[in-house]
């Protein structure tokens, strides 16, 4: 075993394993550049020979302290200094480890919250004092738990509210109630949300809430009024949503929404709230590779970057 790291500094941590699209891009340069370069590029490889606990890797995640965090979808979660491993597995007597070994998505909020993702295991937040993880569940005998254990994403807000999308419906932590508000459809209710399976939850400047959803298109939130407005795809209308099934979404700094959907990529101006559309066409080699659109992100060189299931990366 390699010998243990005595201190951390954040710029010496390099972790390759499997890349995920966000590090791809975050790495990536001008073709040109990678035509002449690419040679000089050199990988270091982790294994489970290393101490990685599988080599089924879905999210990867660089922490405010210098740490590499590695989620996989059949062995747990891991964290990484730059030369050791420390695995964290579901153990079912221990209430405070991990609640399954499915960790699917990670994120960090500006307070330097870890939260964990589990595929059907509700939404866990680490706690470095004690390096064990407090986990937010479904409980069908308390109406303030988790609406759902099939979490998608998680939000923490400008104003510290933490939202969590869900397989059922919206949920918002209240820390006066200690609990978990829910937001449902309500067919009788246009102002409620439009659909009950919430893929992804993004704030923009003016504190409104951009809420999607895998079925019943895009909401906008409204924290005053607490009330939701709709984006549905309509089919007469050509500067209408895409499609109603939405995967992911990309806030940039032009107000501009970009929209990754089973029928494409959407782009949405925030000031216009009109979309326009960028589809695959066989005619066109220069046009979107497929669908549907997975992940988005934009890199430290300005190029927007989307990625396919099965279609490659544009």
């Amino acid at each position: 075993m390699r010998q243990k790291m005595m201190q951390i500094n954040r710029s010496q941590i390099v972790f390759i394993a499997v890349m995920s699209i966000a590090t791809l891009i975050s790495l990536a340069s001008p073709p040109d550049a990678c035509a002449q370069n690419v040679k000089d590029i050199k990988f270091d490889h982790f294994t489970v020979e290393d101490g990685l606990p599988s080599s089924n890797v879905v999210a990867i995640l660089q922490d405010a302290q210098g740490f590499m965090w590695i989620g996989t979808n059949d062995a747990g979660l891991s964290k990484f200094d730059g030369i050791e491993f420390k695995n964290y597995l579901n153990d079912p007597n221990d209430p405070d480890s991990l609640p399954n070994n499915y960790a699917w998505r990670l994120y960090q909020d500006k307070k330097e919250n870890l939260w964990i993702v589990t595929y059907g295991g509700g939404l866990s937040r680490y706690d470095p004092s004690r390096d064990r993880f407090v986990t937010y569940r479904h409980d069908k005998n308390d109406p303030k738990s988790l609406s759902s254990n099939l979490v998608w994403s998680v939000l923490v807000d400008s104003n510290d509210n933490l939202w969590v999308g869900t397989d059922d419906g919206l949920n918002r932590y209240d820390l006066k109630e200690k609990g978990f508000i829910h937001y449902h459809n309500d067919p009788d209710d246009p102002t409620s949300i439009s659909h009950n399976k919430v893929t992804m939850v993004v704030e923009t400047a003016d504190g409104f809430l951009w809420v999607s959803t895998y079925g019943g298109g895009l909401n906008k939130y409204d924290p005053k009024k607490k009330t939701f407005t709709r984006y549905r795809h309509d089919k007469n209308a050509s500067s209408s949503l895409g499609n109603d099934s939405i995967w992911n979404m990309y806030k940039d700094k032009d107000r501009t929404l970009w929209i990754g959907t089973e029928g494409g990529l959407d782009k949405l101006d925030l000031k216009t709230e009109t979309f326009t559309h960028y589809r695959h066409d066989e005619k066109d080699p220069n046009s979107l590779s497929g669908t549907p659109v997975s992940s988005i992100i934009r890199d430290s060189k300005g190029r927007l970057w989307a990625a396919t299931n099965g279609h490659g990366i544009n």
